[in-house]
């Protein structure tokens, strides 16, 4: 990179001259106007930092340096005043005074950290912003518009709106800082004002982005000299009329300042409840045999493995530790813990999660679709594989009791190819997983992730009010994300077939239709390699345990009674023995298996399912009283004797 400090002595003897000017901002003694700062860019009391917009439609700024050193000119313009603020006010009006100085050669400010503001990682040239972080309060929020006086489309489409706060992790010293903005949604004057302060100092009042630069336009601000004392750098904004808003900003030192990554949270420690499994505190030995259960006999859910009867519900959080191990250890494989961190970003539009974990990082994102009823933030379902052929729920149901949607694009995490225990990003931040865990337990923790991330960023979706839903293989992913995440309030799979509660040991004698478990494991890693030596005379637990790993939330099962290789027949047993757990917890109304459809098309919308779903909605996310749950099937079921499959059971009162 050439010598930019030579460019700038000529400079140097024009600012002496110009500095003569008391006032700044009027005519010098010549009559000619201070260099102009253009339209859409203003440096107040801050050095000329790299402002990646072109705000006087110039050329292209001169590319940093790789090692993100700032250029000593600033872009846009051939030459730059230099402003430290009295108390600045926007164009628009407010108190304040601007007072110039002559600048001396600047120093080589190298960058320190940015962010783009209510987005993901975003590059523009040498300058990476990162995802959304450090932020207290505010909303993320997305357009699509055209902004004007930039290249930097992503960046300046995005934004943090409300009354809020940043505080990045540096270490003590000098900074400076750019903070950009745009207008992207006020469409007249004065319908926006709102101050900004960095480490309390102010930057502006009452700035009013649509009289300062117009609609959709890119605007940055500049402030030097900052000091920081106690490892912290602070950006306040406050909204005096509509909001406060953002789209990004960058942290730059020319005395070595460094961002200190703060270190994350401790996982949690074996044996500590999390609300995604509230039974991690549980202490589950082995069992000794299978618990009751044999080729025609499905095991006991109701008595311990060590032989004592479950009949409180905080018996049942541990019985349903040792379901959730047993179902690992003979199935499905093991569902990682939660990783070391967690962070992401969600707009109306679209979210993205980022996981770190083992000195590894992933990252995954998707769609959000919202009601146009209802208010955020919004119950939601997540679509696993998305829309189209996979999305079996009735639409006019989700839109009239204003249900958001939310894409999961699960092959991101894990491909389902067969035999594929070892490959994706589930195995990237988990190699201590690597040929245990199952495609569908690879699945369910990407969900778990997605939710950690809406818990982090709730103003758009509650995160107490979220469901998960697929059809075919992806409603066996739906089964089993909702079952290994308690957080999860209503699951809806949707002919999940041999994956689904359906009993693996029914296959060989009720439902022979069914796919086989090896039929299974050819097709694709839906289980983990060990279910290939599944038996049923030693296991202490089938997939009908998984649905009882539900009570007492909501699980509504939709099926088709018209392919046998769905093993809809087992598939009924499997939910039918699961109600019995749910009836002696007094639940019996939050489960439901939905059968008697005469529509035989594969993953088909159903409008005689469409009641139920409203009902089991109003029921789970809403609170309502009204009739829900049932085991309704259909006359191709034949005759399926329950209770000759869970006699033995000790059944009683949950309470």
């Amino acid at each position: 990179m050439k010598n930019l400090k030579s460019i700038w002595l000529p400079f140097i003897a024009l600012f002496a001259l110009w500095s003569c000017n008391p006032t700044g901002e009027g005519d010098d003694s010549n009559n000619n106007p201070p260099p102009d700062l253009g339209a859409s860019s203003s440096s107040i009391g801050g050095p000329p930092i790299v402002d990646p917009v072109d705000t006087n439609g110039g050329d292209t700024p001169e590319p940093i340096d790789t090692n993100t050193t700032a250029p000593e000119t600033p872009t846009g313009s051939s030459s730059s005043a230099v402003f430290i603020p009295g108390e600045r006010s926007s164009s628009a009006g407010g108190s304040g005074t601007d007072t110039t100085v002559t600048p001396g050669v600047p120093g080589e400010n190298q960058l320190v950290y940015a962010i783009n503001s209510g987005g993901a990682k975003v590059s523009s040239g040498e300058i990476t912003y990162q995802e959304d972080r450090f932020a207290d309060g505010g909303t993320p929020h997305e357009v699509t518009k055209t902004i004007s006086g930039t290249t930097n489309q992503q960046l300046f489409r995005t934004e943090r709106y409300g009354d809020f706060s940043y505080s990045v992790p540096v270490t003590n010293g000098t900074y400076s800082v750019t903070l950009h903005f745009a207008e992207l949604y006020q469409s007249a004057a004065s319908a926006r004002s709102f101050d900004v302060s960095v480490q309390g100092k102010s930057l502006f009042k009452n700035m009013d982005l649509f009289a300062e630069v117009g609609a959709a336009t890119a605007h940055s601000v500049s402030m030097e000299n900052i000091q920081v004392s106690d490892g912290k750098l602070n950006i306040t904004l406050k909204s005096n009329k509509d909001n406060a808003t953002i789209c990004g900003f960058e942290i730059w030192s020319s005395t070595g300042g460094k961002f200190v990554e703060p270190p994350p949270p401790p996982p949690p420690e074996p044996g500590t409840a999390t609300d995604e499994d509230t039974g991690l505190d549980c202490v589950v030995g082995k069992p000794s045999g299978s618990n009751g259960g044999s080729s025609t006999v499905l095991p006991d859910p109701f008595t311990f493995w060590d032989g004592t009867t479950v009949k409180t519900k905080e018996d049942w959080r541990c019985r349903r530790r040792e379901l959730v191990t047993e179902v690992e250890n003979r199935i499905l494989g093991p569902k990682a813990p939660p990783p070391e961190s967690v962070t992401g970003t969600i707009s109306n539009t679209s979210y993205t999660v980022n996981v770190s974990n083992k000195g590894q990082s992933i990252s995954f994102n998707g769609k959000i679709s919202l009601p146009r009823s209802g208010s955020a933030p919004y119950p939601a379902i997540i679509m696993i594989g998305g829309g189209g052929m996979f999305n079996s729920l009735n639409s006019d149901v989700l839109e009239s009791e204003g249900v958001a949607t939310i894409d999961y694009n699960n092959n991101d995490i894990k491909p389902e190819t067969a035999g594929n225990y070892s490959n994706g990003k589930y195995y990237t931040v988990n190699p201590d997983f690597k040929n245990k865990t199952s495609a569908l337990v690879a699945w369910a923790w990407g969900i778990s992730r997605i939710i950690d991330m809406i818990e982090k960023n709730p103003t758009v979706i509650d995160p107490t009010k979220i469901g998960v839903t697929g059809c075919s293989r992806l409603g066996k992913a739906a089964f089993v994300a909702g079952a290994f995440d308690e957080r999860i309030a209503l699951s809806i799979p949707v002919e999940p077939g041999t994956g689904g509660p359906a009993p693996l040991r029914a296959l060989l004698s009720l439902d022979t239709a069914g796919q086989s478990v090896s039929s299974a494991n050819g097709e694709a890693s839906w289980f983990a390699s060990v279910s290939g030596s599944y038996n049923a005379n030693s296991a202490a637990a089938d997939m009908d345990a998984v649905a009882m790993m539900y009570a007492p939330r909501g699980l509504l099962l939709m099926d088709n009674p018209h392919i046998g290789h769905l093993s809809y027949k087992a598939n009924y047993l499997g939910m039918a023995s699961a109600e019995k757990v749910y009836n002696a917890m007094g639940k019996k109304d939050a489960i439901w298996y939905l059968g008697n459809s005469g529509n035989g098309n594969h993953c088909s919308v159903r409008a005689e399912y469409g009641t139920a779903l409203k009902n089991m909605i109003q029921k789970h996310f809403k609170g309502k009283a009204v009739t829900t749950g049932g085991m309704d099937k259909h006359t191709n079921h034949g005759n399926i004797n329950v209770d000759s499959w869970t006699k033995g059971w000790n059944v009683g009162t949950i309470q």
